[in-house]
């Protein structure tokens, strides 16, 4: 069964939308199963992105009420499911939540984001599912980015990858292109690469193309990981 990764945040324009496709093509890439379901009705970023080109084919709608049917059906077919979230916590962002196995909080070193940062953790807590947080749009020897990113990994709670500002990562939805088709080897290419691995890891996924047999004990592993996980936070 697949697992279902959640990017959340409470405002608009904090990298989920970037996040998920950029996660989506590295995991693709690494040789995994990985589809993104956008589940923002009213601004289908994700969808949008990748109608302005033709090689993104890892995006789907996601806008049912009850989407849980839909989701065990995509469990079976993907290695991951990766869900955009609408701002604000809206009642799609609190499903995604609930339905999620895991949980990606992108911040940046900007007032709101940080400043939105506690009741974006305060929601995996309440729901009791393990989560870290990505420190986006960070800029090297930039006071606020370094001590965003000093401050969360005293926490404990953040990726030890971090996504850089680039020019790349702007640019690539303006073709419809994920960073791997867009510019690949360039830094946030690299960044996205790390981040897939370090997810891999830290949810003890097994190697893409495992048999089916090593697949059903890695479940069961994969389950004690996420509560491990879960404890941490």
């Amino acid at each position: 069964m697949g697992v279902v990764i959640a990017i959340s945040q409470s405002k608009g324009g904090s990298s989920k939308t970037t996040t998920a496709i950029n996660l989506c093509g590295a995991l693709k890439e690494t040789g995994y199963k990985a589809i993104v379901a956008d589940m923002d009705k009213d601004k289908p970023d994700a969808i949008n992105w990748a109608r302005q080109g033709k090689s993104i084919d890892f995006v789907m709608e996601l806008f049912e009420e009850k989407p849980m049917d839909i989701l065990n059906q995509l469990k079976s077919k993907y290695d991951f499911i990766i869900l955009d979230t609408p701002p604000n916590y809206m009642p799609a962002a609190f499903k995604a939540i609930m339905l999620s196995d895991f949980i990606i909080l992108p911040c940046s070193p900007s007032f709101l984001d940080q400043n939105n940062l506690t009741d974006a953790i305060a929601i995996p807590r309440m729901a009791q599912k393990p989560f870290k947080i990505l420190g986006c749009k960070l800029q090297k020897r930039q006071k606020l980015s370094d001590k965003l990113m000093s401050e969360l990994r005293e926490s404990g709670l953040a990726f030890e990858t971090v996504i850089s500002s680039k020019t790349a990562v702007l640019e690539c939805p303006f073709q419809g292109k994920w960073l791997g088709d867009y510019l690949p080897g360039c830094d946030n290419h690299r960044e996205f690469l790390a981040l897939a691995n370090e997810i891999i890891q830290l949810l003890n996924i097994q190697p893409a193309g495992s048999s089916d047999i090593t697949v059903e004990m890695q479940n069961e592993n994969q389950q004690a990981r996420l509560s491990r996980v879960n404890e941490r936070n």
